[in-house]
């Protein structure tokens, strides 16, 4: 069995570093790749999924490469497993708190996960503000989310999934009823996500556009207690149409308003780093989670192509 060479240049610190020993190594990571790549798929490779055992023997101790070769060796062996049509490795995507029924995560997961068997998915949830840092910042890979009214950084870009309208939620014996201006809805008590989640950004900027502000007297971190509240008269919820009009086929039925003269509308999307997901596995994943929706009427150019950080 190959014998482990160093991980990385920590592992001799204080030891000169030598162009010839990294021109060594980067040889070594293509003997490697050409190794990996041709052996056939079902191999036993137990041996070969660490780019620390696999490379030969002949560099275990070449130990002063530059850091840029030992950074890049950590992902050689999912690149050359990628080309076999095996892939491996992990992807930590973000997902939105109040996601459109249409997109359903569970599905996904399962059909990404009965294709690449070998990658591990991490999923995390929150606020949009947050989630948008982490992908700007590389702690994800991705992130599906409400996007905020505000520019996403300069270094993201946004793939639309699609665009929903948002309706007001009422306890069904609310003296509100049908179709309501947003005039209408002032000193109104509101339920609502806390601030730097997409979903209410995106309410409070189309009520301050209309010269409404809004009164929010509970703020919640999951979609089903906006529900709950709204159909126990506690308030008013601001929710997407697909999810009020599940809400009230319930046992305890809220009535859905509709707010006719403010653009109540929000854009699921695909958020990434410009330079696109980095790793086989990420790219996969963001190929299935991008084809699971059309493309909306919107085009990409205008969403989330902001210049602010």
């Amino acid at each position: 069995m190959p014998q482990r060479i160093p991980r990385g240049p920590e592992d001799h610190a204080g030891e000169p570093t030598t162009t010839v020993a990294a021109d060594d190594y980067r040889l070594g990571i293509c003997g490697f790749i050409q190794q990996r790549v041709n052996r056939p798929v079902g191999q036993d490779d137990s041996a070969h999924r660490n780019i620390g055992v696999a490379l030969p023997v002949a560099l275990r101790n070449r130990r002063h490469c530059d850091a840029r070769v030992w950074s890049s060796a950590a992902s050689v062996g999912a690149e050359a497993d990628a080309l076999r049509g095996v892939l491996r490795g992990n992807v930590a995507v973000g997902m939105m708190e109040c996601p459109p029924l249409t997109l359903d995560m569970a599905m996904l997961l399962r059909d990404f996960h009965t294709r690449h068997p070998g990658v591990e998915v991490a999923l995390r949830s929150g606020g949009s503000d947050r989630m948008v840092e982490e992908v700007r910042s590389a702690e994800l890979d991705m992130a599906i989310l409400g996007l905020p009214p505000k520019p996403l950084p300069a270094k993201l870009r946004a793939q639309p999934l699609l665009v929903e309208d948002l309706v007001g939620l009422v306890h069904e014996g609310h003296e509100l009823s049908g179709r309501v201006s947003v005039a209408d809805l002032t000193g109104e008590r509101f339920i609502d996500f806390p601030p730097g989640y997409g979903l209410r950004e995106q309410v409070d900027h189309c009520f301050a556009s209309s010269g409404v502000t809004r009164r929010v007297v509970f703020e919640v971190v999951r979609v089903e207690e906006m529900i709950k509240f709204a159909a126990l008269g506690l308030g008013i919820a601001v929710l997407p149409r697909s999810i009020a009009r599940a809400a009230t086929r319930r046992a305890a039925k809220p009535r859905v308003l509709e707010i006719a003269d403010a653009d109540l509308h929000r854009t699921v999307a695909l958020v990434y780093r410009q330079d696109g997901p980095q790793s086989p596995a990420a790219r996969a994943f963001f190929e299935l989670a991008a084809g699971l929706l059309p493309a909306p009427a919107v085009p990409e150019s205008t969403v989330g192509t902001g210049t602010g950080t």
